[in-house]
């Protein structure tokens, strides 16, 4: 799994960020399938405002967080998939979202 700032280098792929990509996103390297998986769910998002619509085959969809069907989904190269959120990371949520005001987020 990588974090948020090494996924901004995969939209345009590893190949055209100036040398800025982990090594791992390359052909044939260890994180190299989940490069696809992301620039689907992005591309999607951008062209269609759904990051399901043009996703990559064989990605699951990404459902929309509801207070029935509190899902997230979890981008792990190989092994991305749909989540139920425990009641510990609501928790979390629910604090950050409370004293996002305050932090001016």
């Amino acid at each position: 799994m990588s974090c948020h700032h090494a996924n901004a280098r995969i939209p345009g792929g590893p190949e055209n960020t100036n040398g800025g990509a982990p090594a791992s996103y390359y052909p044939g390297q260890l994180n190299a399938n989940i490069v696809p998986v992301m620039q689907g769910y992005w591309t999607s998002f951008i062209r269609a405002y759904d990051p399901n619509v043009y996703r990559a085959v064989g990605s699951p969809e990404w459902t929309r967080w509801t207070a029935a069907g509190q899902q997230r989904i979890v981008l792990q190269t190989n092994a991305t998939l749909v989540a139920p959120v425990d009641a510990v990371k609501r928790d979390n949520c629910a604090y950050l979202n409370s004293i996002g005001v305050a932090l001016h987020q």
